[in-house]
């Protein structure tokens, strides 16, 4: 679907989010990392509490987008816990030991035993009021998480799923995805336009880096209008301010 026909949806979870969780794919590329630390920007610019996740990125290349935020390099894994209904009963000693590819956890009780209809099982969720992918095609490009990840996270968060590759598999709660783009920070330049939301100088930079390294420095991929977007984010760059909301072509 593409931004304009959620763009009013989109609106909303931003407005009424004050935990945003940004997250890319894996190795992202420079037009990936410039798209998410855009975001970033804006995002704390409007108050909010910003974690983003960009996996086995390059630091060097966050550091000279000019990143204002934390940005984390690994996804961090997710903590299971084991829950057991005492009731009446009172646990005595708890140990564990590995054997082979098994973790055996042993729970002795003062008295009895624990059954296994006593224990259940849950997995950490992320702790947050809105997700928002980029470039991740399904829930197996990330792989530190199991694969019912993305179903877990919408029972309880909404997923802003952001993608140009055709190819995506449309997980998201809302899913703006349009493969007529070869740039994601030409894309991003697009829907912050479409959304009315203006862009500091900063950002606007950002996605200036982002479009040029996706297009070989304009060689490749490149049309009149994205000479347009170029063109207004520059003028954003080189006006120093946050008052723009037009920087598509």
């Amino acid at each position: 679907m593409q931004i304009t026909g959620v763009s009013t949806q989109i609106q909303e979870l931003v407005s009424k989010a004050s935990h945003v969780t940004l997250i890319s794919r894996n190795n992202p590329n420079t037009d990936t990392i410039s798209s998410v630390l855009a975001w970033q920007g804006y995002l704390l610019r409007r108050n909010k509490k910003v974690v983003v996740y960009l996996p086995s990125a390059n630091t060097d290349e966050i550091n000279r987008l000019g990143v204002i935020g934390e940005v984390l390099t690994e996804i961090p894994p997710q903590r299971t816990t084991i829950i057991v209904a005492l009731a009446d009963k009172q646990i005595k000693k708890v140990s564990y030991e590995v054997k082979g590819d098994a973790l055996n956890l042993y729970l002795t009780p003062e008295k009895g035993t624990v059954q296994g209809s006593e224990l259940s099982i849950e997995t950490e969720q992320l702790e947050t009021d809105l997700l928002i992918t980029f470039g991740i095609q399904g829930a197996e490009d990330i792989d530190v998480w199991p694969t019912s990840w993305i179903e877990d996270c919408k029972q309880r968060t909404p997923i802003v799923n952001i993608d140009i590759d055709p190819n995506n598999t449309q997980y998201g709660s809302i899913n703006i995805v349009d493969g007529g783009y070869e740039s994601m920070s030409h894309y991003m330049a697009h829907m912050f336009t479409t959304l009315e939301w203006d862009l500091s100088d900063a950002e606007a930079r950002q996605l200036v880096e982002g479009i040029r390294l996706a297009t070989s420095s304009y060689s490749k991929h490149v049309d009149s209008k994205m000479f347009a977007t170029v063109s207004n984010l520059m003028k954003i760059v080189e006006d120093g301010d946050t008052t723009h909301n037009s920087a598509d072509g």
